[in-house]
């Protein structure tokens, strides 16, 4: 597994998806997230582990004002995908929102590329 240790704000959420190549974990470190997996609804705290198998829909979004957690692969192919669709940050802070909305057809052929389908729009906190 090759740990990743995002950082969000509230409503920082993925669309809707599954992995037909990898498990997914995650641990919360701070804050608190809505997880989705297939069709439980967790909200997960500090110490929370939840688990993602490969080919069940999943997502999250980050409850809290701030939320620090880990995010966890079992297939170490996968950070290419984050490499392939974002940008190295500036600093090691929180980057502000997005002032466009993203290319969702060019995200999704991206994301079949590894093993990634999305399934639907990410969810909203409270959601």
């Amino acid at each position: 597994m090759r740990p990743r240790r995002p950082r969000a704000r509230r409503g920082y959420a993925p669309p809707k998806h599954r992995h037909a190549r990898e498990d997914e974990a995650f641990y919360v470190l701070d804050g608190e997230l809505t997880v989705y997996v297939g069709d439980d609804v967790v909200r997960a705290e500090p110490g929370s582990f939840l688990w993602a198998p490969r080919d069940v829909a999943h997502t999250f979004c980050v409850e809290s004002d701030e939320a620090r957690f880990l995010a966890l692969s079992t297939n170490s192919a996968l950070d290419r995908f984050f490499f392939a669709t974002g940008e190295p940050a500036p600093s090691l802070t929180i980057p502000p929102p997005a002032t466009e909305p993203p290319d969702v057809a060019e995200l999704a052929r991206v994301a079949g590329e590894f093993g990634v389908e999305i399934l639907g729009p990410p969810p909203v906190p409270g959601g």
